[in-house]
Protein backbone atom coordinates (compact mmCIF):
# COMPACT_ATOMS: atom_id res chain seq x y z
CA UNK A 1 0.00 0.00 0.00
CA UNK A 2 2.86 2.52 -0.65
CA UNK A 3 0.73 5.16 -2.24
CA UNK A 4 -0.98 5.96 1.11
CA UNK A 5 1.82 3.97 3.83
CA UNK A 6 4.78 5.25 2.55
CA UNK A 7 6.23 7.12 5.75
CA UNK A 8 4.70 4.72 7.89
CA UNK A 9 7.68 3.19 9.67
CA UNK A 10 5.13 1.18 11.87
CA UNK A 11 2.12 -0.11 12.30
CA UNK A 12 -1.09 -1.68 10.32
CA UNK A 13 -1.68 -0.07 6.42
CA UNK A 14 -5.06 -1.54 5.03
CA UNK A 15 -6.61 -1.41 1.91
CA UNK A 16 -10.52 -1.73 1.34
CA UNK A 17 -11.32 -0.20 -2.15
CA UNK A 18 -11.43 -2.82 -4.58
CA UNK A 19 -10.30 -5.90 -1.98
CA UNK A 20 -9.52 -6.20 1.17
CA UNK A 21 -5.72 -6.40 2.05
CA UNK A 22 -3.53 -5.67 5.16
CA UNK A 23 0.28 -5.32 5.27
CA UNK A 24 2.36 -4.46 7.91
CA UNK A 25 6.57 -4.06 7.33
CA UNK A 26 7.28 -7.17 4.84
CA UNK A 27 4.20 -9.17 5.93
CA UNK A 28 1.06 -8.48 3.12
CA UNK A 29 -2.23 -10.62 3.55
CA UNK A 30 -5.02 -10.41 1.00
CA UNK A 31 -8.72 -11.75 0.59
CA UNK A 32 -7.14 -15.25 -0.22
CA UNK A 33 -4.11 -15.65 2.04
CA UNK A 34 -6.69 -15.27 4.89
CA UNK A 35 -9.13 -17.59 3.14
CA UNK A 36 -12.44 -16.43 5.45
CA UNK A 37 -15.19 -14.39 5.02
CA UNK A 38 -15.91 -13.88 8.99
CA UNK A 39 -12.96 -13.30 9.68
CA UNK A 40 -12.75 -10.49 7.01
CA UNK A 41 -15.62 -9.06 7.91
CA UNK A 42 -14.70 -9.37 11.83
CA UNK A 43 -11.49 -7.21 11.18
CA UNK A 44 -12.80 -4.77 8.97
CA UNK A 45 -15.58 -4.03 10.94
CA UNK A 46 -13.14 -3.63 13.93
CA UNK A 47 -10.94 -1.45 11.76
CA UNK A 48 -13.49 1.13 11.06
CA UNK A 49 -15.10 1.13 14.16
CA UNK A 50 -11.49 1.20 16.29
CA UNK A 51 -12.36 4.42 17.67
CA UNK A 52 -14.63 3.20 19.87
CA UNK A 53 -15.59 -0.41 21.68
CA UNK A 54 -18.04 -2.91 20.20
CA UNK A 55 -20.71 -5.36 22.37
CA UNK A 56 -21.11 -8.99 21.60
CA UNK A 57 -24.68 -8.81 20.87
CA UNK A 58 -23.29 -5.91 17.94
CA UNK A 59 -20.52 -8.05 16.66
CA UNK A 60 -22.72 -10.90 16.31
CA UNK A 61 -25.20 -9.28 14.57
CA UNK A 62 -22.36 -7.97 12.01
CA UNK A 63 -21.30 -11.36 11.40
CA UNK A 64 -24.48 -13.67 10.95
CA UNK A 65 -27.16 -11.14 10.71
CA UNK A 66 -30.55 -13.28 11.41
CA UNK A 67 -28.86 -16.41 11.00
CA UNK A 68 -29.46 -19.18 13.57
CA UNK A 69 -26.58 -19.85 15.26
CA UNK A 70 -26.26 -22.17 18.21
CA UNK A 71 -23.81 -20.29 20.37
CA UNK A 72 -23.14 -17.19 18.60
CA UNK A 73 -20.86 -15.65 22.22
CA UNK A 74 -18.50 -19.21 21.13
CA UNK A 75 -18.38 -18.84 18.21
CA UNK A 76 -17.06 -15.18 17.90
CA UNK A 77 -14.78 -16.12 20.67
CA UNK A 78 -13.10 -18.99 18.55
CA UNK A 79 -13.13 -16.26 15.34
CA UNK A 80 -11.32 -13.84 17.33
CA UNK A 81 -8.93 -16.24 18.45
CA UNK A 82 -8.30 -17.49 14.41
CA UNK A 83 -7.83 -13.76 14.12
CA UNK A 84 -5.76 -13.16 16.55
CA UNK A 85 -3.14 -16.08 15.20
CA UNK A 86 -3.66 -14.65 11.85
CA UNK A 87 -2.57 -11.10 12.83
CA UNK A 88 0.49 -12.69 15.03
CA UNK A 89 2.32 -12.62 11.32
CA UNK A 90 2.92 -9.06 11.96
CA UNK A 91 4.34 -9.33 15.31
CA UNK A 92 3.71 -9.83 19.03
CA UNK A 93 1.55 -6.88 19.69
CA UNK A 94 -2.08 -7.45 21.05
CA UNK A 95 -4.56 -6.31 18.26
CA UNK A 96 -7.72 -6.75 19.25
CA UNK A 97 -8.77 -6.36 23.01
CA UNK A 98 -11.46 -7.90 25.07
CA UNK A 99 -12.77 -7.30 28.24
CA UNK A 100 -16.30 -7.63 30.17
CA UNK A 101 -18.28 -8.36 26.52
CA UNK A 102 -16.20 -5.81 24.43
CA UNK A 103 -13.89 -5.96 22.21
CA UNK A 104 -12.25 -3.04 20.28
CA UNK A 105 -9.04 -2.67 18.33
CA UNK A 106 -5.89 -1.89 20.39
CA UNK A 107 -5.60 2.07 20.20
CA UNK A 108 -1.73 1.93 20.88
CA UNK A 109 -1.22 -0.15 17.24
CA UNK A 110 -1.47 2.18 14.43
CA UNK A 111 -3.50 1.97 11.74
CA UNK A 112 -3.70 3.68 8.00
CA UNK A 113 -7.18 2.87 6.05
CA UNK A 114 -6.94 3.85 2.52
CA UNK A 115 -10.44 5.50 2.56
CA UNK A 116 -9.57 7.79 5.52
CA UNK A 117 -6.41 9.29 3.57
CA UNK A 118 -8.30 9.26 0.62
CA UNK A 119 -10.94 11.45 2.35
CA UNK A 120 -8.30 13.95 3.84
CA UNK A 121 -6.75 14.40 0.63
CA UNK A 122 -10.29 15.08 -1.11
CA UNK A 123 -10.81 17.61 1.71
CA UNK A 124 -7.25 19.11 1.40
CA UNK A 125 -8.14 19.14 -2.32
CA UNK A 126 -10.84 21.24 -2.17
CA UNK A 127 -9.50 24.28 -0.26
CA UNK A 128 -9.64 27.37 -2.46
CA UNK A 129 -6.99 28.63 -0.98
CA UNK A 130 -4.12 26.70 -2.50
CA UNK A 131 -3.02 27.03 -5.75
CA UNK A 132 -4.38 25.18 -8.88
CA UNK A 133 -0.79 22.83 -9.25
CA UNK A 134 -1.24 21.93 -5.42
CA UNK A 135 -4.87 21.21 -5.79
CA UNK A 136 -4.02 18.79 -9.14
CA UNK A 137 -1.67 17.30 -6.64
CA UNK A 138 -3.72 16.10 -3.67
CA UNK A 139 -6.88 15.07 -6.69
CA UNK A 140 -4.23 12.91 -8.46
CA UNK A 141 -3.09 11.15 -4.72
CA UNK A 142 -6.71 10.79 -3.79
CA UNK A 143 -7.66 8.59 -6.62
CA UNK A 144 -4.99 6.90 -7.50
CA UNK A 145 -6.32 5.19 -3.84
CA UNK A 146 -9.49 4.13 -4.83
CA UNK A 147 -9.52 0.89 -6.48
CA UNK A 148 -13.13 0.30 -6.84
CA UNK A 149 -16.07 -0.07 -4.08
CA UNK A 150 -15.50 -0.54 -0.32
CA UNK A 151 -14.88 -4.01 0.34
CA UNK A 152 -17.14 -4.99 -2.96
CA UNK A 153 -17.52 -8.64 -2.26
CA UNK A 154 -19.49 -7.51 1.09
CA UNK A 155 -21.32 -4.98 -0.48
CA UNK A 156 -24.66 -6.19 0.60
CA UNK A 157 -23.84 -5.68 4.49
CA UNK A 158 -25.97 -3.27 6.06
CA UNK A 159 -22.66 -1.62 7.58
CA UNK A 160 -20.62 -1.42 4.17
CA UNK A 161 -23.89 0.06 2.12
CA UNK A 162 -23.49 3.44 3.47
CA UNK A 163 -19.85 3.89 3.54
CA UNK A 164 -19.42 2.31 0.23
CA UNK A 165 -21.96 4.83 -1.61
CA UNK A 166 -20.57 7.61 0.32
CA UNK A 167 -17.20 6.95 -0.94
CA UNK A 168 -18.16 6.24 -4.57
CA UNK A 169 -19.74 9.43 -4.18
CA UNK A 170 -17.00 11.53 -3.28
CA UNK A 171 -14.64 9.17 -5.84
CA UNK A 172 -17.07 11.08 -8.48
CA UNK A 173 -16.96 14.15 -7.09
CA UNK A 174 -13.57 14.36 -7.13
CA UNK A 175 -12.62 12.87 -10.30
CA UNK A 176 -14.78 15.76 -11.96
CA UNK A 177 -13.32 18.72 -9.59
CA UNK A 178 -10.04 17.28 -10.56
CA UNK A 179 -11.72 17.55 -14.59
CA UNK A 180 -12.26 21.29 -13.86
CA UNK A 181 -8.60 21.86 -12.85
CA UNK A 182 -7.44 19.96 -15.79
CA UNK A 183 -9.09 21.83 -18.14
CA UNK A 184 -8.41 24.95 -16.86
CA UNK A 185 -4.61 24.27 -17.09
CA UNK A 186 -5.18 22.92 -20.95
CA UNK A 187 -3.53 18.97 -19.47
CA UNK A 188 -6.59 17.23 -21.48
CA UNK A 189 -4.51 14.39 -22.15
CA UNK A 190 -4.67 13.46 -18.23
CA UNK A 191 -8.28 14.89 -18.38
CA UNK A 192 -8.89 12.13 -21.23
CA UNK A 193 -7.08 9.13 -19.12
CA UNK A 194 -8.94 10.09 -15.51
CA UNK A 195 -12.08 10.10 -17.01
CA UNK A 196 -11.75 6.77 -18.71
CA UNK A 197 -10.46 5.32 -15.72
CA UNK A 198 -13.51 6.35 -13.62
CA UNK A 199 -15.96 4.92 -16.18
CA UNK A 200 -14.55 1.95 -15.56
CA UNK A 201 -16.10 2.50 -12.05
CA UNK A 202 -19.48 3.59 -13.50
CA UNK A 203 -19.71 3.34 -17.03
CA UNK A 204 -23.11 4.96 -17.61
CA UNK A 205 -21.89 8.47 -15.57
CA UNK A 206 -23.18 11.15 -18.40
CA UNK A 207 -21.03 14.01 -16.87
CA UNK A 208 -17.52 11.60 -17.09
CA UNK A 209 -18.49 10.88 -20.48
CA UNK A 210 -18.53 14.47 -21.44
CA UNK A 211 -15.43 14.99 -20.06
CA UNK A 212 -14.01 12.18 -22.24
CA UNK A 213 -15.51 14.26 -24.96
CA UNK A 214 -14.19 17.48 -24.18
CA UNK A 215 -10.88 15.97 -23.67
CA UNK A 216 -10.72 14.68 -27.25
CA UNK A 217 -11.91 18.06 -28.29
CA UNK A 218 -8.81 20.06 -26.56
CA UNK A 219 -6.46 17.63 -28.31
CA UNK A 220 -7.83 18.58 -31.59
CA UNK A 221 -9.26 15.23 -32.08
CA UNK A 222 -12.63 16.53 -33.21
CA UNK A 223 -13.86 13.68 -35.46
CA UNK A 224 -13.35 11.40 -33.06
CA UNK A 225 -14.67 13.39 -30.30
CA UNK A 226 -18.01 13.32 -32.65
CA UNK A 227 -18.17 9.58 -33.17
CA UNK A 228 -17.40 9.32 -29.31
CA UNK A 229 -20.61 11.33 -28.71
CA UNK A 230 -22.63 9.17 -31.09
CA UNK A 231 -21.62 6.09 -29.06
CA UNK A 232 -22.39 8.09 -25.83
CA UNK A 233 -25.73 8.99 -27.02
CA UNK A 234 -26.58 5.73 -28.12
CA UNK A 235 -25.26 3.66 -25.30
CA UNK A 236 -27.11 6.22 -22.84
CA UNK A 237 -30.34 5.95 -24.59
CA UNK A 238 -30.02 2.20 -24.52
CA UNK A 239 -29.53 1.61 -20.87
CA UNK A 240 -31.01 4.46 -19.09
CA UNK A 241 -33.45 5.39 -21.93
CA UNK A 242 -31.59 9.09 -21.66
CA UNK A 243 -32.92 10.29 -25.13
CA UNK A 244 -31.81 14.24 -24.29
CA UNK A 245 -29.36 15.91 -22.39
CA UNK A 246 -28.31 19.02 -21.73
CA UNK A 247 -24.96 18.56 -21.45
CA UNK A 248 -24.24 16.26 -24.53
CA UNK A 249 -26.22 18.92 -26.81
CA UNK A 250 -24.09 21.33 -25.72
CA UNK A 251 -20.96 19.14 -26.52
CA UNK A 252 -22.52 18.72 -29.87
CA UNK A 253 -23.26 22.05 -30.69
CA UNK A 254 -19.78 22.48 -30.17
CA UNK A 255 -18.22 19.95 -31.92
CA UNK A 256 -20.00 20.96 -34.93
CA UNK A 257 -18.81 25.10 -34.51
CA UNK A 258 -15.35 23.50 -34.30
CA UNK A 259 -15.62 21.78 -37.65
CA UNK A 260 -17.47 24.52 -39.10
CA UNK A 261 -14.38 27.09 -38.88
CA UNK A 262 -12.48 25.80 -41.53
CA UNK A 263 -12.88 28.25 -44.69
CA UNK A 264 -14.44 26.18 -47.51
CA UNK A 265 -15.46 26.74 -51.46
CA UNK A 266 -19.31 26.29 -52.25
CA UNK A 267 -18.26 23.32 -53.86
CA UNK A 268 -16.73 21.71 -51.07
CA UNK A 269 -19.93 22.67 -48.83
CA UNK A 270 -22.28 21.07 -51.16
CA UNK A 271 -20.03 18.48 -51.71
CA UNK A 272 -20.77 17.69 -47.82
CA UNK A 273 -24.49 18.46 -47.56
CA UNK A 274 -25.70 16.66 -50.24
CA UNK A 275 -27.12 13.29 -49.96
CA UNK A 276 -24.28 10.76 -51.30
CA UNK A 277 -27.09 8.06 -52.24
CA UNK A 278 -30.29 8.82 -53.77
CA UNK A 279 -32.69 7.63 -50.99
CA UNK A 280 -36.49 7.41 -51.40
CA UNK A 281 -39.57 7.44 -48.98
CA UNK A 282 -39.81 9.16 -46.02
CA UNK A 283 -36.92 11.11 -44.21
CA UNK A 284 -36.08 9.60 -40.63
CA UNK A 285 -33.81 11.31 -38.08
CA UNK A 286 -32.77 11.77 -34.67
CA UNK A 287 -35.40 13.71 -32.33
CA UNK A 288 -33.16 16.83 -32.07
CA UNK A 289 -32.50 17.28 -36.14
CA UNK A 290 -36.70 16.71 -35.83
CA UNK A 291 -36.98 19.48 -33.60
CA UNK A 292 -35.02 21.83 -35.27
CA UNK A 293 -37.47 20.76 -38.84
CA UNK A 294 -40.57 21.10 -36.60
CA UNK A 295 -39.60 24.87 -35.75
CA UNK A 296 -38.09 25.70 -39.24
CA UNK A 297 -41.61 24.38 -40.99
CA UNK A 298 -43.82 26.35 -38.08
CA UNK A 299 -41.80 29.98 -39.40
CA UNK A 300 -42.90 28.69 -42.41
CA UNK A 301 -46.44 28.53 -42.87
CA UNK A 302 -46.75 31.40 -40.14
CA UNK A 303 -45.33 33.09 -43.57
CA UNK A 304 -47.01 31.13 -46.18
CA UNK A 305 -50.44 30.92 -44.03
CA UNK A 306 -50.64 27.03 -45.03
CA UNK A 307 -51.44 23.93 -42.90
CA UNK A 308 -49.51 21.30 -41.32
CA UNK A 309 -49.84 18.20 -39.28
CA UNK A 310 -48.21 15.85 -37.25
CA UNK A 311 -48.99 12.56 -36.10
CA UNK A 312 -48.06 10.62 -33.30
CA UNK A 313 -47.96 7.17 -33.99
CA UNK A 314 -48.08 5.09 -30.45
CA UNK A 315 -47.80 1.05 -29.66
CA UNK A 316 -49.47 -0.72 -26.87
CA UNK A 317 -48.98 -4.18 -26.02
CA UNK A 318 -52.31 -6.22 -24.90
CA UNK A 319 -52.00 -8.37 -22.07
CA UNK A 320 -52.86 -12.18 -23.16
CA UNK A 321 -54.69 -14.43 -20.68
CA UNK A 322 -53.13 -17.65 -21.50
CA UNK A 323 -49.97 -18.82 -24.13
CA UNK A 324 -46.39 -18.54 -23.35
CA UNK A 325 -45.09 -14.93 -22.69
CA UNK A 326 -42.84 -12.85 -23.93
CA UNK A 327 -41.01 -9.72 -22.45
CA UNK A 328 -43.57 -6.62 -23.03
CA UNK A 329 -39.79 -4.48 -23.95
CA UNK A 330 -38.73 -7.27 -26.62
CA UNK A 331 -42.48 -6.92 -28.26
CA UNK A 332 -42.50 -3.11 -28.56
CA UNK A 333 -38.84 -3.35 -29.98
CA UNK A 334 -39.75 -5.81 -32.60
CA UNK A 335 -42.69 -4.42 -33.72
CA UNK A 336 -41.00 -0.71 -33.46
CA UNK A 337 -38.80 -2.11 -36.39
CA UNK A 338 -41.99 -3.53 -38.24
CA UNK A 339 -43.89 -0.11 -37.89
CA UNK A 340 -41.04 1.48 -39.24
CA UNK A 341 -41.08 -0.80 -42.50
CA UNK A 342 -44.40 0.57 -42.83
CA UNK A 343 -43.65 3.91 -42.23
CA UNK A 344 -40.89 3.89 -44.96
CA UNK A 345 -43.67 2.51 -47.40
CA UNK A 346 -46.84 4.85 -46.86
CA UNK A 347 -44.96 7.75 -45.99
CA UNK A 348 -43.77 10.50 -48.58
CA UNK A 349 -40.82 11.77 -49.27
CA UNK A 350 -40.96 15.22 -48.02
CA UNK A 351 -42.69 13.76 -44.42
CA UNK A 352 -40.44 13.29 -41.65
CA UNK A 353 -40.36 10.27 -39.06
CA UNK A 354 -38.50 10.18 -35.34
CA UNK A 355 -38.59 7.88 -32.60
CA UNK A 356 -39.84 9.93 -29.62
CA UNK A 357 -40.19 7.47 -26.74
CA UNK A 358 -39.70 3.64 -26.13
CA UNK A 359 -42.72 3.04 -28.32
CA UNK A 360 -43.87 6.03 -30.31
CA UNK A 361 -43.16 7.94 -33.58
CA UNK A 362 -43.83 11.40 -34.32
CA UNK A 363 -44.31 12.41 -37.74
CA UNK A 364 -44.79 15.67 -39.59
CA UNK A 365 -46.73 15.92 -42.27
CA UNK A 366 -46.41 18.72 -45.33
CA UNK A 367 -49.30 20.09 -47.16
CA UNK A 368 -51.18 17.63 -45.47
CA UNK A 369 -55.02 18.73 -44.57
CA UNK A 370 -56.50 16.83 -41.35
CA UNK A 371 -58.41 14.70 -43.22
CA UNK A 372 -55.47 13.83 -45.50
CA UNK A 373 -53.74 13.30 -42.02
CA UNK A 374 -56.46 11.09 -40.76
CA UNK A 375 -56.56 8.88 -44.17
CA UNK A 376 -52.72 8.68 -43.77
CA UNK A 377 -53.12 7.25 -40.15
CA UNK A 378 -55.66 4.82 -41.45
CA UNK A 379 -53.41 3.61 -44.25
CA UNK A 380 -50.59 3.15 -41.87
CA UNK A 381 -52.97 0.96 -39.20
CA UNK A 382 -54.09 -1.36 -41.66
CA UNK A 383 -51.29 -1.77 -43.36
CA UNK A 384 -49.32 -3.01 -40.05
CA UNK A 385 -52.03 -5.28 -39.37
CA UNK A 386 -52.89 -6.67 -42.30
CA UNK A 387 -49.46 -7.33 -43.01
CA UNK A 388 -48.06 -8.34 -39.39
CA UNK A 389 -52.04 -9.74 -37.53
CA UNK A 390 -50.58 -9.17 -34.28
CA UNK A 391 -54.21 -9.33 -32.25
CA UNK A 392 -51.93 -8.23 -29.01
CA UNK A 393 -50.51 -4.91 -30.71
CA UNK A 394 -52.82 -1.64 -30.60
CA UNK A 395 -51.29 0.84 -32.84
CA UNK A 396 -53.25 4.19 -31.45
CA UNK A 397 -52.47 7.83 -33.02
CA UNK A 398 -53.44 11.88 -32.39
CA UNK A 399 -52.81 14.47 -35.25
CA UNK A 400 -52.75 17.92 -33.91
CA UNK A 401 -52.00 20.78 -36.56
CA UNK A 402 -48.41 22.53 -36.60
CA UNK A 403 -49.19 25.89 -34.60
CA UNK A 404 -46.68 28.85 -35.39
CA UNK A 405 -47.37 30.39 -32.47
CA UNK A 406 -46.87 27.55 -30.06
CA UNK A 407 -43.93 26.29 -28.87
CA UNK A 408 -42.95 22.39 -29.15
CA UNK A 409 -42.98 20.41 -25.76
CA UNK A 410 -39.64 19.03 -25.28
Amino acid sequence: MKEFGKNMKNGIRVGMFGEFNIEAGSVHLNEKDIRSSQMIKLLAFLLIERKRTVSVPELCDVLWGDEEIENPTGALKNLVYRLRKLLSEFGEDIYIINRKGIYCWNPDVEVELDFEIFETKCTEAANEMLSVPERITCYEEAIALYKGMLLPKYSSEFWVIPLSAWYHTCYLTAVKELEVLYEQEKQFEKMELVAKQALQYDSLDEILHCWVIKSLIGQGKNALAMSCYQDIKKMLYDNLGLRHSEHLDEIYHKINELQGMKISTMEDICEDIIEKKEKKGVFICDYHVFKEIYRLEARRIARMGTAEYILLLTLRIKERRNGRKRKKEDLIEINLENLKEILQESLRIGDVVTQCSDCQYIILLQACSFEAGKMVAKRIVDRFEERYSKKNVIIEYDLKELAPNENFSV
